[in-house]
C-alpha cells in the first residue's frame, strides 16, 4: 500500500516519535490506510504496536483502534513514563499493558499504580494474559461509603459493568468485583452472592453485627503487597506461568510475605 502523507499521517507520525519510554498513544477511528501507517511508523522504530484486527484491516475505509507502546529505556524512565500514561485515565477506564512486558516492568507498573490509587488485574489467559489498570478511585469512594451506612442485617446490591456504556474503554468487570471485595474486607460484612442482571453483573452484600467473626482473609493492603512481592522475586516461566525458580528467591518472598501479612497470618 503506498500512503501519501498528508496533515493526519505527519500528526501521527510526530506524536509516535514523540512517545517516551513507558509512555503509550491511543488512536481512535483510523481508516485502514492509516492504521498501516501507523504500524509502519511504530515498527520501523521499535516500539509495541497493537496487532490488526484481520478483518477490518482488510476492508478498504474500515476503521479501527491503534495503540502504539514505548517499551524501552531505564526502568526508572519507563516507570516515570507510566505515570504520564495512568494520569490520563479517566474514572471508570482501564489501560490494557502488552503481554511482553518484562517482570520488572510489570512490578514497575504495580507500584506506580498502588502509588496512584489505582487498580491492577491480571486479565485473559494462556499466552494472551496481560496486566491491566483501572481508575476506580470514585467507585471505591462510594462502595465505601455504602458501607458505612449499612446497618447489621441489611443488604445492598452493587450492580457492575455499567461503565461500558460511559466510556471507549471501560474497566473490566474483575476490576469492580475486586473493588468491592476488597472494601468488604474492612468491614464485618460477607458478599453473599453475585448474578448477572439484563444490565450486567450484581454483586450482594451482607452486614453483620459487631461479634460476627470472618475468616482470615487478608487485607487489600497486603494482598497488593503479597502480589508485588511474588512480581518482584518470580523468576522462571513455564509457558504462561511464572514461579520462583531459586530457593534463596523463595525463602526471601516468604519472609517478606509474612511481614506484610502479620499479626493476621503465619507463613
Amino acid at each position: 500500500m503506498v500512503l501519501r502523507e498528508g496533515d493526519e499521517a505527519a500528526r501521527i507520525r510526530q506524536q509516535i516519535e514523540a512517545l517516551k519510554p513507558g509512555q503509550r498513544l491511543h488512536l481512535n477511528d483510523l481508516p485502514s490506510s492509516l492504521q498501516c501507517f501507523t504500524r509502519g511508523i511504530a515498527k520501523g522504530l521499535g516500539l509495541w504496536v497493537s496487532k490488526a484486527k484481520d478483518a477490518a484491516f482488510r476492508t478498504p475505509g474500515a476503521m479501527s483502534t491503534v495503540e502504539v507502546f514505548n517499551l524501552g529505556g531505564s526502568i526508572e524512565s519507563f516507570a516515570e513514563g507510566m505515570k504520564h500514561t495512568l494520569s490520563d485515565l479517566a474514572h471508570g477506564e482501564m489501560v490494557e499493558l502488552p503481554t511482553t512486558l518484562s517482570a520488572e516492568q510489570r512490578f514497575a507498573v504495580k507500584q506506580v499504580a498502588k502509588e496512584m490509587g489505582y487498580k491492577t488485574h491480571m486479565l485473559g489467559s494462556g499466552a494472551d494474559k496481560n496486566l491491566a489498570v483501572a481508575n476506580l478511585e470514585e467507585f471505591q469512594t462510594h462502595v465505601k461509603a455504602t458501607l458505612e451506612n449499612l446497618q447489621p442485617g441489611e443488604s445492598h446490591e452493587f450492580e457492575l459493568g455499567h461503565y461500558k456504556y460511559l466510556l471507549q474503554n471501560p474497566c473490566d468487570v474483575a476490576f469492580e468485583k475486586q473493588t468491592v471485595k476488597n472494601v468488604v474486607g474492612s468491614f464485618c460484612f460477607t458478599v453473599r452472592n453475585s448474578h448477572r442482571s439484563q444490565d450486567g453483573t450484581v454483586l450482594t452484600v451482607e452486614a453483620h453485627g459487631k461479634d460476627h467473626k470472618g475468616g482470615d482473609e487478608m487485607t487489600e493492603s497486603t494482598e497488593e503487597q503479597v502480589a508485588l512481592l511474588f512480581d518482584k522475586y518470580a523468576n522462571g516461566r513455564s509457558g504462561d506461568q511464572r514461579f520462583l525458580m531459586r530457593k534463596p528467591d523463595l525463602t526471601n518472598f516468604v519472609e517478606d510475605a509474612a511481614r506484610a501479612n502479620a499479626p493476621r497470618a503465619k507463613l
